[in-house]
């Protein structure tokens, strides 16, 4: 029998008490459940049944119904308080989708014991019950001491998942009553305890100052301001939420932007327009640090994060004590040595340019090497790591991208590696190798320097050996680092420092259409005369151009020739290019979706992670930095096997396992973005330029795009997004190390 099915409860909220009997859905990922729960309450829309409790031996008449939504995942059999909305699905009937679920603290010996029986095993609850009666309330009060030799078959590994689960449900559920109806969902919750661990400390920090809640990725200021107001109103006027903004803003300005200064009437805009509130406490704030900086640094009219000043001038400093250290020793017989093993290895004579800089690079601990495609930098770096070689010094090669390390060993010979794998990432901020434990290498090679950052780049100096050689190589006119800072233009427009250039681009190299023209496109000069149906550029007949008016014409054409040139060249060694990611014909979610199902039409093999489909056979790229799986920005790999929601990725023979919610680190990577693809380089790739990616056209970025072929270029384009893409990148960051002297 159906209690109560009057159609006017529909949509109105009940509180009530459950007991979760069944969990039919639970997706870590989305936080979304569907669970049948009984219940003494009299609620409409359940279904009324007998329910026999064999340790009392007592009938009673229960409720049973479905609860759905999202929430934390529930143990079955225990009690919880719900506020639901009461709604009916012509598919599954009446429900209650959830608005706030929150659990009962266990506080009787049986109460305990119960719960304990939901998260371990029978004799587990019971070992720990026997020695602390009351294990689950000292959990939840931070004050578990458990010795661990009196908790026969409970040693630290399962005593942490046992730990871990009491805080998820009980200490979790109060911060989950706090923050759910603000719009912090359940997993912003778990991710912000990855922060701080304690989730009494996390409350406490919360009601403190909720704005650390912009921490997390994807929180914007407006939505942490939205909630920080909702906590405590008080913090509409006050020096936390204008601090909080300044910091947000600013970090903004360098991830997206890249500076890391503005001056002062471009923050004071962004405060009227903002936090307006706030106006009076923003120039309060601004006077205090004028003079005593403690989060902004200020110099005249320019305003930025006294983090990033820091960073700057920390790098400035390394470069300069490095530049003014005795060179390392070595002698012309090393020299002539290592330019004759050279010259042998790629079988012709280096120039006279490239030999004088050979000579030059021996003469200061503080090098760099820049030039254009076709100038021969991959050469000059066989020489310089052969002459420190023959000199018997220990050499460390790496780059950002695994790819343009693979690129150092199959053009050096010498070993290399990310700049991460090399510092011994242990996570985002912590590495094996820093400024209190340096690099064990005499020799430092670091390659594509244009794409790293100030971060990245500041970790890897600041790990080098003071006495150490280090040579920055890359190429001044790619596309400039992901987030802030531009230190390699930076550290080559400063002009204080060991700068060797490159000018005369190789004869062979002259035969290539892909390297004639990114030449000119460089410089700005435009290599088309007409924008034709089909153009072929080169003496090797290496670069073909192909213009539309249609971008779906464009994303057919890409693909077919896509799946073209994998047939010939193997599908390691063809990439497919455009700007964007999302939101667009030509972006790389559309064409990776759709490659991927050409590629693997009858495979039946697959895991969903949101709305991303991963068959088994695919090609990925793993997109962040993974110490402990020993994989990192920008591998690639393919899934051998999905099984019971593990995949198994294959990164080159190393074989990686991934939960399910753990696949939000990897992409698929038939196509790619420019920006992903700098550093490495193909024998194909197919380049894709339509009006919807106007914002991110300029000769810089097709430069880039074009010099990831090494063999031969198809460049797909509407006629007017590749007359953008000859636009000087006149884009300049405000960056502190201008100032250095």
């Amino acid at each position: 029998m159906i209690n109560d099915i009057n159609d006017t409860n529909l949509n109105k909220i009940f509180s009530f008490k459950i007991w979760p009997t069944i969990e039919r859905y639970y997706s870590e990922d989305s936080t979304w459940g569907v669970y049948v729960f009984k219940t003494n309450d009299e609620i409409p829309g359940t279904i009324n049944q007998f329910d026999y409790d064999e340790e009392n031996n007592i009938m009673s008449n229960v409720h049973f119904s479905s609860l759905i939504g999202k929430m934390q995942k529930l143990v079955l059999n225990t009690e919880y308080s719900i506020k639901a909305k009461f709604i009916h699905n012509k598919k599954f009937g009446y429900q209650y989708e959830t608005i706030m679920v929150e659990q009962k603290v266990p506080k009787t010996p049986e109460d305990q014991s119960v719960f304990l029986q939901s998260i371990s095993t029978t004799n587990q609850a019971k070992v720990l019950l026997d020695i602390y009666p009351n294990i689950v309330e000292d959990v939840i009060a931070g004050t578990d001491n458990v010795n661990l030799n009196l908790t026969k078959g409970i040693k630290e590994f399962t005593w942490n998942g046992i730990k871990q689960k009491i805080l998820e449900n009980y200490i979790l559920s109060d911060l989950l009553v706090m923050l759910i109806p603000l719009g912090i969902s359940y997993s912003k919750i778990k991710r912000l305890l990855n922060g701080e661990p304690n989730p009494q400390i996390l409350k406490q920090r919360l009601l403190d100052d909720p704005y650390i809640i912009s921490e997390l990725d994807n929180i914007s200021f407006k939505q942490a301001d939205q909630i920080a107001i909702k906590i405590n109103p008080d913090f509409l006027i006050s020096k936390t939420r204008t601090i909080a903004f300044l910091k947000s803003h600013l970090q903004k300005i360098g991830n997206d932007e890249g500076h890391t200064w503005v001056n002062f009437d471009v923050l004071e805009h962004a405060i009227l327009e903002n936090i307006i509130e706030c106006k009076d406490l923003y120039n309060e704030i601004i006077e205090e640090q004028k003079e005593f900086s403690t989060f902004l640094y200020i110099e005249n009219d320019k305003v930025g994060l006294k983090y990033y000043h820091d960073i700057e001038l920390n790098i400035f400093e390394i470069i300069n004590k490095l530049a003014n250290s005795r060179p390392l020793e070595i002698s012309q017989e090393n020299i002539d040595r290592g330019i004759e093993k050279s010259e042998k290895d790629q079988q012709f004579k280096f120039t006279e340019e490239q030999i004088q800089v050979l000579n030059n690079i021996t003469k200061s601990n503080f090098n760099v090497l820049v030039g254009a495609a076709g100038t021969g930098k991959s050469s000059l770096a066989r020489g310089i790591l052969n002459i420190y070689r023959q000199a018997g010094y220990m050499i460390g090669c790496a780059a950002l991208s695994a790819k343009a390390a693979k690129r150092i060993i199959e053009t050096t010979g010498q070993n290399a590696t990310t700049i991460h794998r090399l510092l011994g990432a242990k996570n985002f901020t912590e590495f094996e190798y820093s400024k209190d434990n340096r690099l064990p290498q005499e020799v430092l090679f670091l390659d594509e320097v244009s794409m790293d950052n100030i971060y990245i780049l500041n970790k890897f100096l600041s790990a080098v050996d003071n006495n150490a050689k280090v040579i920055l190589c890359g190429d001044i006119k790619q596309l400039p680092p992901i987030n802030a800072g531009n230190p390699f233009k930076d550290i080559i427009d400063h002009k204080e420092f060991q700068i060797n250039e490159l000018t005369i681009i190789m004869r062979q190299a002259l035969k290539s259409g892909i390297v004639v023209d990114a030449t000119k496109i460089r410089s700005g000069e435009n290599p088309i005369n007409k924008y034709s149906y089909k153009e072929v550029h080169g003496e090797n007949e290496d670069l073909i151009y192909m213009f539309r008016d249609n971008a779906e014409e464009l994303n057919s054409i890409a693909i077919k020739s896509y799946l073209k040139a994998v047939e010939q060249d193997g599908i390691d060694n063809v990439v497919l290019l455009v700007p964007r990611k999302n939101n667009c014909t030509n972006c790389t979610k559309r064409m990776n979706a759709a490659i991927q199902d050409l590629i693997l039409p009858d495979e039946k093999c697959f895991i969903e992670y949101g709305k991303n489909k991963y068959k088994k056979g695919a090609k990925i790229i793993h997109r962040v930095n993974n110490a402990e799986k020993g994989v990192y920005n920008g591998d690639i790999g393919f899934i051998t096997d999905i099984i019971n929601d593990v995949t198994y990725i294959n990164y080159q023979g190393n074989i990686i396992e991934y939960e399910k919610e753990e696949l939000k680190e990897i992409d698929l990577a038939y196509a790619m973005t420019v920006h992903l693809a700098q550093g490495s380089e193909y024998d194909t790739s197919v380049i894709v330029l339509d009006t919807s990616h106007f914002m991110l056209l300029s000769n810089q970025f097709l430069y880039t795009a074009l010099t990831r072929a090494k063999k031969r270029a198809l460049l797909l384009s509407m006629p007017y997004a590749f007359k953008k893409s000859l636009d000087e990148d006149k884009s300049t960051r405000n960056t502190w190390m201008k100032y250095f002297e």
